[in-house]
C-alpha cells in the first residue's frame, strides 16, 4: 500500500464528513430535490463509511464510491 494512503483516507474523510479541503458538486436533479432533501443526501453522505467491495476487500483505487438509496415520493 502506498506511503501516502494514510493521507488521502484523512483528505477524503474530511471532505465527506464536512466538507473541508475540497469541493462538493450537486446535479440539478439533486438540487431539484429540495433543500430538505439536498439536506438528507448530504446527511448520508458523511456518515458512510462502507468503502469494502461485496467481498469485505477495501477498495483502493480510483473507482471507489458507494451508493445508496433515497426514497422519493414513494419510489426510488
Amino acid at each position: 500500500m502506498p506511503a501516502n494512503t494514510d493521507r488521502i483516507r484523512t483528505l477524503n474523510d474530511e471532505l465527506r464528513k464536512h466538507l473541508l479541503g475540497g469541493g462538493a458538486v450537486m446535479t440539478a436533479g439533486i438540487a431539484a430535490l429540495g433543500g430538505e432533501a439536498v439536506q438528507r443526501l448530504v446527511g448520508t453522505i458523511a456518515l458512510f463509511d462502507d468503502f469494502c467491495d461485496d467481498a469485505g476487500l477495501v477498495l483502493a483505487d480510483d473507482s471507489d464510491s458507494g451508493e445508496f438509496f433515497h426514497v422519493v415520493d414513494g419510489g426510488l
